[in-house]
């Protein structure tokens, strides 16, 4: 079901939603005055600080030659088994085993479906790396975790953890290990925020930027003309966004009159944005971020991105699918405390050699939820009473050294 609504989804060129010829319509035209008010206000809506949102991701992964991969994973390596490490055959021969699968994976896409938990402090990451011959289905389930606490260490004394399903394996990671994952919360958010907050805002007394009404009633005064010398620009859309509604394109320009940002927004809600450009100072586009539609809570429901060099040429890009958002969860403490699957090896990291504080069982069942179970929770509230049989929590040492291994400080996925 879920890998035919994947194929069947796609984003055209031209923008969200275009229509031919016979389809366009000769709408009112916003102004100016009305397409500011509605940026500023869109802009200070503050993002949700609580996310649980699941998603399909696919993107390139970056290209990296034989020895740079081999430097990855030799850092791998020494952050696990100390750098003191033997360098036995063994240790060799995995390393280039490892290089090799790399080399391969990044002759195609990267697809990744991904569950992100966050309360604003502690993030959990659940995913899946889909191999290239397997579709999304209900029953893919999410194995692999990493979880990060912030500054809510728990009575156990760590921060941050792992679990690996393909290895049967649960980490408990170093304190400095920091979550550098998916951007879900800003997916969320109107692309041009901090791009109107910077224009209309100021600092107050405690350094803090807030919302100027004066800087935004000026620019109306004088017919767009922004205090930092951009003027904003709006004008009918041609083309038609979902269920035919009707969109403005929104424009900044800069002093010298080059174009610095285009986008096509929903003509009464600015926070649904279509398409979102950003154009260097040669005109050559920066960003794109394109979304297919939103959800009856406003939530995009797939989006594009791509990034380009000062050439034009596209440098990155990721396509994303949402299966599921909540934006305001209530999340059990379970959910951020380390409790292994049952049968999985548990590994202290946090000194160097790193500790076996349990030894992992050969038939242990692989952990984590299905995709299924996950759609299947329904309103927000029934995570409350999510059923987590496959985890388990134990005792960790008390103790651990002030000094700990470095190499695991970022979480990139």
């Amino acid at each position: 079901m879920f890998s035919k609504l994947l194929v069947v989804w796609t984003l055209t060129a031209g923008g969200a939603g275009v229509c031919g010829a016979a389809d366009i319509e000769s709408p009112a035209v916003t102004s100016v005055s009305t397409a500011v008010h509605r940026l500023f206000d869109a802009a200070w809506r503050e993002p949700p600080e609580g996310i649980d949102a699941t998603f399909y991701r696919e993107f390139e992964l970056k290209k990296l030659s034989a020895q740079d991969a081999r430097k990855q994973f030799e850092a791998t390596l020494d952050a696990l088994d100390g750098p003191e490490a033997e360098r036995t055959a063994e240790r060799e021969e995995e390393i280039q085993l490892n290089v090799q699968l790399r080399l391969k994976e990044q002759e195609v896409p990267r697809r990744l479906v991904q569950r992100i938990r966050s309360d604003g402090e502690r993030w959990r990451l659940d995913q899946t790396v889909l191999p290239p011959e397997k579709d999304l289905e209900p029953d893919t389930r999410l194995s692999e975790t990493y979880a990060t606490l912030g500054g809510r260490a728990t009575s156990d004394g760590y921060r941050a953890f792992r679990y690996v399903g393909a290895t049967r394996s649960a980490l408990v990671l170093p304190d400095h290990t920091a979550y550098a994952g998916s951007p879900a919360r800003d997916w969320l958010t109107v692309p041009y925020m901090w791009i109107i907050r910077l224009t209309f805002g100021r600092l107050d007394s405690d350094n803090r930027l807030v919302r100027d009404e004066g800087k935004r009633d000026e620019c109306i005064a004088q017919g767009g003309l922004t205090a930092r010398g951009t003027t904003i620009r709006v004008s009918p859309e041609a083309s038609k966004g979902p269920a035919g509604a009707t969109l403005d394109r929104v424009e900044i320009f800069g002093e010298g009159g080059s174009r610095i940002v285009s986008m096509i927004c929903d003509r009464q809600d600015y926070t649904r944005v279509y398409r979102f450009e950003t154009y260097g100072l040669n005109g050559n586009p920066g960003v794109l971020k394109q979304v297919d539609d939103y959800d009856a809570e406003g939530n995009p429901l797939g989006l594009r991105m791509e990034t380009y060099d000062e050439n034009g040429a596209v440098v990155d890009g990721a396509v994303v699918r949402f299966l599921r958002v909540d934006t305001a969860p209530e999340f059990p403490d379970g959910v951020f405390e380390f409790r292994p699957p049952a049968g999985y090896a548990v590994i202290d990291m946090r000194q160097s050699p790193s500790q076996v504080i349990a030894d992992g069982q050969p038939d242990a069942p692989e952990g984590g939820e299905k995709v299924s179970q996950i759609l299947a929770l329904g309103a927000p509230a029934s995570i409350v009473r999510e059923s987590r049989s496959w985890e388990v929590r134990i005792e960790l040492p008390a103790s651990r050294p002030a000094s700990q291994p470095t190499g695991l400080s970022d979480v990139e996925h």
